[in-house]
């Protein structure tokens, strides 16, 4: 399992040899939304991990970076098919990106392929 994530090389990860890390929180308020799009995020080559967003009424899916990395989030938002992105930075953090999960998630163009 662990060689196979090893092996897992998105083209962020190809041309850098540095694996993003997302912190994906669930703020859809729907249960089970956070651990859902981080499997997904897992087999496209991304490090995950998942809990709850603040509140839990956020009603658009957004990008968070915290690295002054734009490649990193051009990687992701290419991979989700998402613009939403907000630059939050801040260097000492040990995550590279936190995705927010809205509720608008069911109608983004990846979850359907979440979902076949």
């Amino acid at each position: 399992e662990k060689n196979k994530f090893n092996a897992c090389k998105n083209n962020y990860e190809k041309s850098t040899n540095y694996k993003i890390i997302v912190n994906v929180r669930n703020g859809s308020g729907i249960s089970g939304a956070a651990e859902e799009v981080s499997d997904y995020l897992r087999e496209l080559c991304y490090d995950t991990f998942y809990g709850n967003w603040i509140n839990s009424n956020q009603s658009y899916t957004k990008i968070l970076l915290h690295k002054s990395n734009e490649n990193m989030a051009g990687q992701l938002k290419k991979d989700l098919d998402l613009n939403n992105q907000e630059n939050e930075l801040n260097p000492s953090k040990l995550v590279d990106i936190t995705l927010i999960i809205g509720r608008d998630y069911k109608t983004l163009n990846f979850y359907k392929k979440i979902t076949k």
